[in-house]
C-alpha cells in the first residue's frame, strides 16, 4: 500500500512540476518564482506522502472495516487536490499575466469541483475511507491556508477578513494540539459548520479570482457582499468549534477523575 501511495503521490508530483514549469515557460514568468514553487512542491509531496504513512491505522474502509491495499478512486481524487496546492499558488502569484489568471480560474474550477467529487465517489461505490477523511481535510486546509495568505500578499481581499479567518486557523490548530499534548487527542469530525466555513471560503476565493479576471463593477460589488456573508458564516459556526473543544475537555476530565 505505502509503494502504491508513493508511486501515486509521485505521479501527481510530476503533474503540478510540469504544469508549473510549462507556465513558466510558456507565458515568460519570473525563473525565480518558479524555483521557489518548485521547492515548495517537492517539499509538500514529501510532507503529504511521511502524514499520511505515518497513519496506517487510517487504511481501511469504514463500511466494511477491511484492510485498503490500494488507492481507490475517491482517494486518488481528493489527493489529486491534495497535491495542487502549490501549482493553484504559483497561478495566483502570477495573476498579474491575465492568461495566466485564466488558467488559474479554470484550475480553481476543477480543484473545487473534486471537493465535492470525491465525497459522491466514496459513497456511490460504497468506498468510504479513513485515509480518504484525513486527505480530504489536509487538502482543505493546506488549500485555504496557502490561497489566503497569497491574497493577503496579493491585497485581493480586505485583511480583517484574513485576521478573522487566521483567529479560526489558529483556534483550531491550538486546541488539537493542546489535547494532543494531555495525552487525549480529539478524533477529526465533520461538521456542518466546518463543510460550510470551507466551503464557503473557497466559493469566496473562486469569485475573488474571476472578479480579477472579469472587472465588472456589479461583481465588485457582489464580491464585497460575499466578503461579509462569508466573513459572518466564519465568525457565527467558531462558537460551533468552540462548543466541540469544551464538550471533549469535559469527557477528558470525567475520564481524569474516574482514573484518580
Amino acid at each position: 500500500m505505502k509503494v502504491k501511495l508513493a508511486r501515486l503521490i509521485l505521479g501527481y508530483f510530476l503533474l503540478q512540476s510540469i504544469i508549473i514549469g510549462a507556465c513558466t515557460y510558456f507565458f515568460a514568468l519570473s525563473k525565480y518564482a518558479f524555483y521557489a514553487f518548485f521547492l515548495f512542491n517537492v517539499l509538500w509531496h514529501f510532507v503529504i506522502y511521511f502524514y499520511l504513512t505515518s497513519h496506517t491505522e487510517a487504511f481501511f474502509n469504514t463500511e466494511t472495516a477491511k484492510k485498503l491495499d490500494d488507492i481507490n478512486l475517491a482517494n486518488a481524487v481528493s489527493l489529486f487536490r491534495a497535491s495542487s496546492v502549490m501549482s493553484v499558488g504559483f497561478l495566483i502569484w502570477n495573476y498579474e499575466n491575465r492568461t495566466v489568471l485564466i488558467v488559474a480560474v479554470c484550475y480553481a474550477v476543477v480543484i473545487f469541483l473534486s471537493d465535492a467529487l470525491d465525497g459522491l465517489i466514496a459513497r456511490h461505490a460504497h468506498e468510504t475511507t479513513e485515509l480518504g477523511k484525513m486527505i480530504d481535510s489536509m487538502s482543505d486546509y493546506a488549500l485555504l491556508i496557502f490561497i489566503s495568505a497569497l491574497f493577503y500578499e496579493k491585497e485581493i481581499l480586505p485583511l480583517w477578513f484574513f485576521i478573522l479567518l487566521f483567529i479560526r486557523f489558529f483556534m483550531q490548530g491550538y486546541g488539537m494540539v493542546k489535547f494532543i499534548s494531555l495525552g487525549f487527542p480529539m478524533a477529526p469530525v465533520s461538521t456542518i459548520g466546518g463543510k460550510l466555513t470551507v466551503a464557503g471560503t473557497m466559493l469566496l476565493y473562486f469569485f475573488a479570482l474571476l472578479s480579477l479576471l472579469v472587472q465588472n463593477e456589479f461583481l465588485t460589488q457582489c464580491l464585497h457582499i460575499g466578503v461579509i456573508i462569508c466573513a459572518a458564516v466564519i465568525f457565527i459556526f467558531l462558537f460551533e468549534k468552540l462548543f466541540l473543544f469544551y464538550r471533549h475537555y469535559k469527557v477528558y476530565r470525567e475520564n481524569k477523575n474516574k482514573k484518580k
